[in-house]
């Protein structure tokens, strides 16, 4: 049984892997957890998110357009993510 719970808890991590990247960092693929690009110190919940929100108020009409594609990309990402993770827990039974 302790087998099956730590297939599940790694099977659960490697959902949240980007095999892309996060949008315009390649090299850091976590979804929910990763340092932040703005601020070195700190980390950072749903690092996409946050990176694609950076400054969205100071780019112009085109460049914002681009960026609310990109953001609504990457939610849908987060969602497919979310929706597969429930579903590990569905077929799990621990009796």
């Amino acid at each position: 049984m302790l087998r099956a719970i730590n297939d599940q808890m790694m099977k659960l991590e490697q959902v949240f892997i980007l095999p892309a990247g996060l949008p315009g960092r390649p090299q850091t693929r976590h979804a929910v957890f990763a340092p932040s690009q703005f601020d070195s110190y700190a980390a950072s919940g749903f690092p996409g998110i946050s990176d694609l929100l950076h400054n969205l108020d100071t780019l112009d009409a085109e460049e914002r357009q681009q960026r609310e594609k990109q953001i609504k990309r990457h939610v849908s990402d987060l969602t497919i993510m979310m929706q597969t993770a429930t579903s590990l827990f569905e077929d799990f039974n621990i009796i």
